[in-house]
């Protein structure tokens, strides 16, 4: 063999290797970016839900509530549930019953007309992993804050997709407030567990 084909051949060699390198590690950037508690992935969900429902994607949709099924998601308010049937209704094929647990990730949706505010109630269990997630329907932003029953903040956030995790030292009701400050209305997605 010839230097110049053992250079070659070394060449790529490493060049081999260092792709398989850079696909491990966008994949293990991928799994870090993955939410991994179910209030997250259930807003993920009814994101997805949204998106495939508005582009007629009758398949992704489906995918979506049979992801929802499987968190044991429930909706938390009559708006939800009614927009849950909706869904399902437009769901070609048999999808499994929506049993949902005690406990388990239950979640709202809601509408946000620009400059406008909701506040909604939730209580925490002490010593809990206390989780809120939320994200918008097309990328709107909006700005939450969490508070506990001593009004003390256990988290503001602004953005489209936001993430919130504490440890409750009381078993107490905290208020979630969300607020619009876009030009025009926000579907919002909120899950709690």
């Amino acid at each position: 063999m010839t230097w110049t084909t053992k250079i070659l051949c070394a060449g790529l060699l490493l060049s081999a290797c260092h792709t398989m390198g850079d696909a491990s590690l966008a994949a293990a950037d991928d799994a870090e970016k993955a939410p991994a508690d179910e209030a997250s992935r259930t807003v993920d969900a009814l994101a997805a839900a949204s998106q495939a429902r508005a582009a007629g994607d009758g398949e992704r949709l489906r995918n979506a509530l049979l992801t929802l099924a499987a968190l044991g998601a429930e909706p938390g308010d009559a708006p939800s549930e009614t927009l849950l049937n909706q869904w399902r209704a437009s769901t070609p094929g048999d999808l499994p019953p929506l049993r949902g647990r005690t406990l388990g990730p239950a979640f709202r949706t809601g509408e946000l007309s620009a400059g406008k505010e909701v506040r909604l109630q939730q209580v925490f269990l002490a010593g809990q992993s206390a989780v809120v997630a939320l994200r918008t329907h097309s990328g709107g932003e909006v700005t939450m804050k969490v508070v506990d029953g001593e009004a003390r903040t256990m988290c503001d956030s602004s953005g489209d997709r936001m993430h919130c995790r504490w440890t409750p030292p009381f078993t107490q009701r905290h208020e979630i407030r969300i607020a619009n400050p876009m030009r025009g209305k926000v579907r919002y997605f909120i899950s709690f567990s």
